[in-house]
């Protein structure tokens, strides 16, 4: 998509004002849970200090993720926000506290999973839903509420309202989105009542309806009251937006004074949280047709990854707000940076969802792939570096991947004179490869970031340039960083893995691969993945051949991409290979042969044994004419050489030990900033 190119962000940086509130700009953080709560849904310094830091970076408006009213209302995770209890309140009146000390406004999101949860986060209990309809994601049945139970939420949700306000909120906001309680019973699908609350849309809204005017009771008339709605389920028999249109009338009768239009429910994720082949701005459609009927501020979301796509929304008339999820986790200074005409400088969110929301669903605190400061903002050393001064002291990086990137990047902050060496002719290393592997994706965005960021720092980037170890030593460095990667070297089995027709991944996907027309891949891991799936967008006839990870019990597809975090990137990587690769699961390869792989039907196949210990009824070859097989091992070699010189060495990234882009990052920050002496207490 084409993002429009202007400096003219006047819109996006007017003042907004919903009710009685004034905001400084139409920018809001969206709701978004980072599992940065306490186990009894308190407020912690880490999700304090997360807060502070977006504040810190020119938003007009916080809205808080997930409060849960009533414990029977949390969601699928341990370390989610409450609000169902007084004693929580000075905890959000501190984390009120932090933001407004940045004049930014502040909101409490009141929400009940409803279905979409689990009974081991709810003491045991099972979950409560209109119906008793299982959830398709999460697998639950939930028991269908009573009427009395009903109007207990109600009451919930109001008492909810009255502490937010006790903690100083601006506003409240009732999540009515994204499958949870308030959608539940909008959704025919879920929703299969006969009483006043199910069948018609005025009866399935009546729920939503009565919240919002018990809430708007409990807060006053001049409290600022939104509803944050799917538009749209994305499911044939799901709610619509046609339904949306109608309901949004009762919401506004019953006391709303804006809507933030959202969509999808954890069955469509794919547009509630939009992985990088979606998108950006996917949901805008939704909140222009809404806008056109609604008589309140208008809220749009949807992966709105920069500035000049926020202000075209604005322009176009489709919202008054817009909202930014994953990109102010990627860079907190997103608005300051924007408003200062330095849009080129925000650091890219690309849409992985590998750090935030893989890690969420993991049950983990959220962070970014890019961004090694997310998540660790409570954490002595981890704070946001200004430019400095020079130090006087010299930093050597030896690799261009992003660990070494980061690392250049950090230690040219800190006022270093810094020379990075990268033996290949461009930058980025394993993004490099993920951004070829996919071209489709937003890596490559990621690697002109830092070579821009390098630039405009000062760096001394040397491409083309071997590093020996007598070459390293004698550059006499005061910190030499080595971060030369992974490489790729033949599995010592099966037998005929070191063959001609056998090539690694990183050979693959080089432009001038020469690659038969049948190729298999052999190994389930992300990496295995992404190239049978580069290969078959090239129009190679591909088999992803894995096993040995997956259990009896486990489902057929546990063998590929196992090493991925959390289940959604897997869900949707797993969805890719479906539609474009032949995949086989389970088997062992015995042997690679001119004919192709032979394959281990009886699961046998031991690479302790010397000889196979059943027949060749029990075989199937796959024919191949090419052959992707390999191991990723650090490499070493420099650091070995050097470490014994008497330099002060780090070692970084994959050179440590085979990691994830989040992975690589953290340890090129980390390194630097333990060097300089800011993990010292104090410091």
């Amino acid at each position: 998509m084409n993002h429009v190119q202007s400096s003219d962000l006047t819109g996006l940086f007017s003042e907004g004002r919903i009710g009685p509130l004034t905001m400084r700009n139409r920018l809001l953080l969206t709701s978004m849970d980072d599992a940065m709560a306490g186990r009894d849904g308190s407020v912690t310094r880490q999700k304090i200090e997360w807060f502070r830091r977006k504040a810190q970076g020119g938003i007009g408006w916080i809205q808080t993720g997930y409060l849960y009213v009533t414990p029977r209302g949390r969601g699928a995770t341990w370390f989610q926000g409450g609000i169902d209890r007084d004693e929580l309140v000075p905890g959000l009146a501190e984390l009120v506290s932090a933001v407004r000390e940045h004049d930014v406004r502040i909101g409490a999101q009141l929400v009940h999973a409803g279905r979409q949860t689990k009974s081991a986060y709810l003491d045991g209990l099972p979950p409560e839903g209109p119906s008793a309809v299982p959830d398709a994601v999460l697998g639950e049945t939930p028991v269908a509420m009573t009427v009395e139970r009903i109007s207990e939420v109600v009451d919930a949700f109001a008492a909810a309202a009255g502490r937010a306000q006790a903690a100083g909120f601006d506003l409240v906001e009732i999540h009515g989105a994204h499958g949870y309680l308030h959608h539940s019973f909008f959704s025919p699908t879920s929703n299969h009542r006969e009483d006043e609350y199910g069948g018609s849309l005025e009866n399935r809204a009546r729920f939503s309806v009565d919240t919002v005017r018990a809430v708007r009771e409990a807060v006053g008339e001049d409290f600022v009251l939104g509803y944050r709605i799917s538009a749209d389920e994305f499911r044939e028999d799901g709610f619509t937006l046609e339904e949306a249109l109608r309901v949004v009338p009762m919401l506004e009768d019953a006391g709303i004074s804006y809507i933030n239009v959202s969509a999808a429910t954890y069955e469509s994720s794919g547009m509630m949280v939009a992985p990088m082949f979606i998108g950006p701005g996917q949901l805008e459609h939704l909140a222009a047709a809404v806008r056109k009927i609604a008589s309140v501020p208008v809220v749009t979301c949807g992966r709105y990854n920069t500035p000049e796509l926020a202000e075209r929304a604005l322009a176009a008339g489709s919202a008054d707000f817009v909202a930014l999820g994953r990109a102010l986790v990627a860079d907190p200074d997103f608005p300051a940076k924007a408003q200062a005409g330095r849009s080129a400088d925000i650091r890219p969110c690309v849409a992985c969802n590998q750090a935030c929301l893989d890690r969420w669903t993991s049950g983990l605190d959220i962070g970014c792939v890019g961004n090694p400061e997310a998540g660790r903002e409570s954490l002595a050393g981890w704070a946001t570096i200004e430019r400095r001064r020079p130090s006087g002291e010299s930093t050597l990086v030896i690799g261009g991947g992003p660990a070494g990137l980061e690392a250049a990047r950090t230690a040219a902050l800190l006022g270093n004179e810094v020379e990075l060496w990268e033996r290949a002719g461009a930058l980025g290393g394993q993004l490099a490869l993920a951004a070829e592997a996919d071209p489709s994706s937003d890596w490559a965005r990621l690697i002109q970031w830092f070579e821009r960021q390098l630039r405009d720092l000062g760096v001394a980037v040397r491409l083309g340039r071997e590093a020996g170890a007598e070459d390293v030593v004698a550059a006499t460095a005061d910190h030499l960083v080595i971060a030369t990667g992974a490489r790729s070297v033949p599995p010592l089995w099966p037998a005929g893995s070191q063959g001609p027709k056998v090539i690694d991944a990183f050979a693959a996907l080089a432009p001038t691969a020469e690659i038969g027309r049948r190729v298999v891949v052999v190994g389930g891991t992300t990496i295995d993945c992404r190239v049978a799936l580069s290969l078959a967008g090239r129009g190679h006839e591909v088999t992803i051949v894995a096993g040995g990870h997956s259990r009896l019990e486990d489902p057929d597809d546990a063998d590929l991409a196992y090493d991925v975090v959390g289940p959604v990137v897997r869900a949707h990587l797993l969805e890719e290979l479906g539609e474009r690769v032949t995949t086989v699961t389970r088997r062992r390869v015995k042997r690679i042969t001119a004919d192709g792989v032979v394959l281990d039907l009886a699961g046998t196949a031991s690479p302790h044994l010397g000889e196979v210990r059943v027949g060749d009824v029990d075989e199937s070859v796959v024919g191949a004419d090419t052959v992707v097989a390999g191991e990723r091992v650090p490499e070493r070699g420099l650091y070995d050489a050097v470490n014994s010189s008497g330099a002060i060495v780090s070692v970084v990234g994959d050179a440590l030990t085979p990691c994830t882009v989040a992975e690589a990052t953290a340890t090129g920050a980390e390194a630097v900033r333990r060097h300089a002496g800011l993990f010292v207490v104090g410091a």
